[in-house]
C-alpha cells in the first residue's frame, strides 16, 4: 500500500509547485480543522497545560495557526522528494554555520540541537550544503520499510546520515577524517521517564531525553544550536548559535536546563509554529512514597 501511496500521491505531487501545493495545503487545513479534527483533544490538552492564563480566544486562534502551519509542513515536506538545491538554497538558506569552523580545525565532532519549530525537515537538504562538518540525525526508524527507504533516500540525497538510535556511539566513535555534526531533535519526549531528567518546560514537570547532554560530556562535544524562523510562505531564515563551547565544564543536569530554557525562548517568539499535536507531556514523573 505504501508503495502505491508514494508512486501515485506523493512523489507526483512534490513536482507540483509550491504555489500550488499551498492550495493544497489551505484545503488540507480546513480538513483538519473541521472534519477530521485531527489530534484536537491533545492540542486543547497541550495549549490548556502551557498557557492556563489565557482566554480561549488566545488558544482558539493559536490551533488555528498551528493547523495551517502543520499543513504547510506536510506539502513542503512532500516537496523535499524533488526540490531542487537551487530552491532549497534560497528557501532555505543557513546562516552563521562560520561559527563551527573553528571546532572543525581542531578535528572536534559537535552536537546541533534544535526542536520540532517551523521546518525542520528541509534541514536534512540544506544543512550539508553549509556545514563542513559531515551532518548526521539520530533517528527511530519508521516500521514500514518502503517508506523508510524514500525518506532515507530523500534526505540522505546531499550527505545527510540518518544514524539509528541504538548506533550513536559506534557512529561517533568511529574514527573519520571529516568531524561530524550530529543533529538532536531535543524537545522529543522520552521512550523510558523513569531514565529521563525531569524539569521545568514551559512551566509544566517535563521528562527530557538525556542524550543530547549523555553525549557531548562523554565525548566533549561542544553544542550549537540551529534556529529555524519562518519569514514568509516557504522562505526560512536558519541561523546557527553557539550554545556550549566546553560542556564538561558544566554541572550535570546544566547542559539539558540551559538546551531545554533555548528551546522555550525561541517558540515563546511565535507559538504556532510549533508541535502541539505531539503528546509532549504524556509522561508524569512517579512519586516516590
Amino acid at each position: 500500500m505504501s508503495y502505491l501511496v508514494y508512486y501515485v500521491f506523493i512523489y507526483p505531487l512534490s513536482f507540483l509547485p509550491l504555489r500550488w501545493l499551498y492550495v493544497i495545503s489551505d484545503a488540507l487545513s480546513m480538513i483538519l480543522k473541521r472534519v477530521l479534527k485531527y489530534r484536537s483533544k491533545v492540542i486543547k490538552e497541550n495549549l490548556n497545560l502551557a498557557f492556563p492564563d489565557r482566554d480561549e480566544n488566545y488558544k482558539n486562534n493559536l490551533m488555528n495557526r498551528f493547523y495551517d502551519h502543520l499543513s504547510d509542513l506536510v506539502v513542503e515536506s512532500v516537496k523535499s522528494f524533488s526540490i531542487s538545491n537551487k530552491q532549497i538554497r534560497k528557501r532555505y538558506a543557513v546562516k552563521g554555520v562560520e561559527c563551527t569552523f573553528k571546532d572543525l580545525e581542531k578535528n572536534r565532532n559537535i552536537i546541533v540541537v534544535s526542536a520540532h519549530y517551523a521546518n525542520w525537515e528541509w534541514a536534512a537538504l540544506s544543512c550539508p550544503l553549509y556545514f563542513k562538518h559531515k551532518c548526521a540525525v539520530i533517528i527511530t526508524p519508521l516500521s514500514d520499510p518502503f517508506m523508510n527507504k524514500k525518506l532515507a533516500q530523500s534526505r540522505g540525497r546531499n550527505g545527510y546520515d540518518l544514524v539509528p538510535k541504538q548506533e550513536v556511539k559506534d557512529y561517533i566513535s568511529e574514527d573519520t577524517k571529516t568531524p561530524r555534526a550530529i543533529f538532536f531533535l531535543s524537545d522529543q519526549s522520552p521512550s523510558n521517564p523513569d531514565r529521563a531528567y525531569w524539569t521545568q518546560f514551559m512551566g509544566i514537570e517535563t521528562a527530557v531525553q538525556y542524550g543530547v547532554e549523555k553525549y557531548a560530556r562523554e565525548y566533549n562535544m561542544p553544542i550549537y544550536y540551529i534556529h529555524v524562523e519562518r519569514d514568509k510562505r516557504g522562505y526560512y531564515d536558519v541561523t546557527v548559535e553557539p550554545l556550549i563551547k566546553e560542556p564538561r565544564s558544566l554541572d550535570e543536569g546544566q547542559i539539558i536546563e540551559k538546551v531545554t530554557r533555548h528551546i522555550e525562548s525561541k517558540i515563546a517568539s511565535d507559538p504556532g509554529q510549533w508541535l502541539w499535536s505531539h503528546r509532549r507531556w504524556k509522561h508524569k514523573k512517579r512519586v516516590e512514597n
